[in-house]
């Protein structure tokens, strides 16, 4: 039995009656085709069966990929944000590539120029902090950045709503009693870092209340938190809640305080950031977190992208909120 021919676009532009051209523009979904003619050579391509060799000729199921770009060195952040925008554009149909450039600048723009050359309408870009240490995105589709912003101020972002957090986690030892709240993040070289600590600092004076000490270390570790807590006792600081920059400096603060025989969350009580299970699980006593809702992010970010798509002016940020998961590091109200 003979093996039937390949189709090809020659085929598919000879039944629709176009230059190949015309037909390879019009299944990429190029501006300049007319409508009709878009919908003839997209008729003909389904009739005679025809198969793209790459992505960019997705328009014959009706729809061109999206193209999203990672750049977190760990992936535990951009994988969240990833399933948020994957499922985004899988219940719309929308068939997704994706490239994890690890941090590295040179990478990312040549997965970038690789992802438009296969016709991507539009572009996710993923980062691991909200610092804008990267140029924008120099390419002709629309682009939207989460969880880091762009150089350049009219790009769109959806950035984490990071006072937010901060003023977060003081509401809520506040609530519980607390009327003396000690602040630890590490480094302040993450944009995240300065305004989760200024949105601590922010609502407790909002509240009247001063910081019973701020601690700005040198590491986000565990090693961080224990620091934080061993120094501060050493100098007499009276504090009843800790409000920790992410849940491994929480955890290593809870490790200082139990060697200290001091009780959580009866003496003191904690809460982090990150929610992440393995952390919050197994700290002790399990710990209370701002969960900054990832996955929501991604496909907060993946519906803009799409807006722009059609023509929304989406320009600057979007701020995103988490929501406090509460543990046995805190008491109940």
């Amino acid at each position: 039995m003979a093996r039937r021919a390949r189709v090809n676009l020659t085929d598919v532009a000879r039944a629709a009656g176009v230059s190949v051209a015309t037909a390879s523009k019009a299944l990429n979904d190029a501006p300049q085709v007319r409508a009709s003619t878009r919908e003839r050579v997209i008729r003909c391509a389904q009739a005679l069966g025809f198969e793209p060799r790459n992505a960019s000729a997705a328009a014959v199921a009706g729809v061109r990929p999206i193209g999203m770009v990672a750049s977190d060195r760990m992936g535990l952040m951009a994988m969240p944000v990833l399933a948020g925008a994957e499922r985004y554009f899988s219940s719309r149909g929308v068939p997704v590539f994706f490239a994890n450039a690890y941090g590295d600048p040179e990478l990312r723009n040549r997965y970038v120029d690789s992802l438009v050359r296969y016709g991507v309408r539009g572009l996710l870009m993923m980062g691991d902090n909200a610092n804008p240490s990267e140029p924008s995105v120099d390419c002709p589709v629309p682009v939207v950045y989460a969880r880091r912003r762009s150089t350049d101020p009219n790009d769109f972002a959806v950035l984490h709503d990071d006072c937010g957090v901060g003023a977060m986690q003081v509401d809520h030892l506040v609530e519980r009693g607390c009327t003396s709240v000690g602040i630890v993040v590490g480094d302040l070289t993450r944009r995240s870092a300065v305004e989760r600590l200024r949105g601590a600092r922010d609502r407790l004076r909002e509240l009247g209340l001063s910081p019973a000490f701020v601690s700005v270390g040198e590491t986000w570790r565990e090693e961080g938190g224990r620091r934080a807590v061993a120094d501060a006792m050493a100098r007499g600081a009276a504090f009843d809640g800790l409000a920790c920059g992410n849940d491994e400096l929480a955890r290593g603060a809870l490790d200082a305080l139990r060697e200290r025989g001091v009780r959580v969350p009866d003496e003191v009580q904690v809460i982090g950031v990150d929610n992440r299970e393995t952390e919050v699980r197994n700290a002790r006593p399990t710990l209370t977190s701002v969960d900054l809702r990832l996955v929501e992010l991604g496909a907060l970010a993946a519906q803009r992208l799409v807006e722009l798509i059609d023509g929304a002016g989406h320009r600057g940020v979007e701020r995103f909120g988490g929501t406090v998961v509460q543990r046995s590091s805190t008491r109940g109200v």
